[in-house]
């Protein structure tokens, strides 16, 4: 199975704040000024590695209603929760 570079970040919380407290807080202050910068990207496409068909009780987590509906095409990786948590971070 594929796993890409944020692997680590979505599924370890202590890695994911680590990288924040160590190199995306100290990015973010070095470039608030920059006129050019025009926005953030979190992660690109995710619906693309949710694990898709997956009922849950919260419907924020419950991707039972994508089944066919193309979310899923890059290896249904991850839960919603687990996506959602690292974007809110």
């Amino acid at each position: 199975m594929y796993f890409h570079s944020l692997h680590g970040l979505i599924v370890d919380t202590s890695k994911l704040q680590s990288y924040i407290d160590h190199a995306l807080v100290p990015m973010v202050n070095a470039l608030k000024g920059e006129p050019a910068l025009g926005g953030w990207e979190i992660m690109n496409e995710p619906e693309g590695e949710l694990i898709v068909g997956r009922h849950d009780t919260n419907p924020c987590h419950d991707t039972s209603a994508l089944g066919g509906s193309g979310a899923g095409w890059e290896g249904q990786l991850y839960t919603a929760e687990q996506i959602q948590r690292y974007v809110k971070l």
